[in-house]
């Protein structure tokens, strides 16, 4: 149950002019967080994304797809990842 109240659980819902859905971000605590994102889109929507602080990533994917400038992921695809910092760029999150 999400609560409204809490600014360290937000949820976003998709427009209907661009699909239905959510994406619902958890902070934990300093450093240890949880994105989820739950949506269908009508067609391909592109984001940009700033560089920021990227120590640990576990990702996974379950269906759908998405491209960025570093690369291109497909349903099935599971991460585990760390550099310290992520790259900005457009990010594609297929329909």
């Amino acid at each position: 149950m999400i609560d409204p109240t809490d600014p360290l659980d937000t949820l976003w819902k998709v427009p209907a002019e661009l699909g239905q859905g959510f994406r619902r971000e958890i902070d934990w605590r300093e450093g240890l967080n949880l994105s989820i994102d739950d949506y269908l889109l009508h067609q391909d929507l592109k984001r940009r994304f700033e560089a920021h602080e990227h120590p640990i990533q576990i990702g996974f994917l379950l269906l759908g797809q998405y491209k960025s400038r570093e690369e291109e992921v497909g349903a099935g695809i599971n991460w585990f990842c760390g550099s310290g910092l992520a790259g900005g760029g457009i990010h594609t999150a297929f329909s």
